[in-house]
C-alpha cells in the first residue's frame, strides 16, 4: 500500500504524536489517583503505543527520518524549583523523560542518539 502525506496531514501527524506523548506523560498520574483507574490506564497506554506505531509508520513512509538526533539536557533545576520541590529532584524527571525519547527514537528506527547532559556554564554556578 502506497501511502502519501501531504503537508497538511504531516503537521496533523505532528500534533498527533505530540498528543501522543503528553498524553503517555499524563499515564503515570492516572494510575495514582485510585485502583479504579487500572483499566482506564491500560487502555490509555495501549492507545498511546498504537498511535506511536502507527504515526512512525506514516512518518517513515511520507518521508525520510533522521538518522541521528541529539538532545541536550536542560532546566531540570528550573523544573523542579518552578514544581516547588528540591532542584535535585528535577533531575530524576529529566532522565525518566530521556528514557522515553530513547524508547520512542528506538521505536521510530532512528539509529542514532547523543544525548549531551553538562553544560560549560554549569562550572560557573555556586557549589
Amino acid at each position: 500500500m502506497e501511502l502519501s502525506v501531504s503537508v497538511g496531514f504531516g503537521c496533523f501527524v505532528v500534533v498527533g504524536l505530540i498528543y501522543a506523548v503528553v498524553l503517555g506523560m499524563s499515564v503515570k498520574r492516572i494510575g495514582k489517583e485510585s485502583a479504579e483507574s487500572s483499566v482506564v490506564k491500560s487502555f490509555v497506554e495501549y492507545l498511546v503505543k498504537r498511535s506511536r506505531k502507527l504515526l512512525f509508520r506514516v512518518l517513515r513512509e511520507g518521508g525520510e527520518l533522521p538518522k541521528h538526533i541529539a538532545f541536550i539536557m536542560d532546566g531540570n533545576r528550573r523544573w523542579a524549583r518552578n514544581h516547588g520541590e528540591p532542584d535535585t529532584s528535577g533531575h530524576p524527571r529529566g532522565s525518566d523523560r530521556l528514557l522515553d525519547a530513547l524508547r520512542w527514537c528506538h521505536e521510530a528506527g532512528i539509529s542514532t542518539v547523543t544525548v549531551y547532559a553538562f553544560s560549560i556554564e554549569n562550572f560557573e554556578r555556586p557549589k
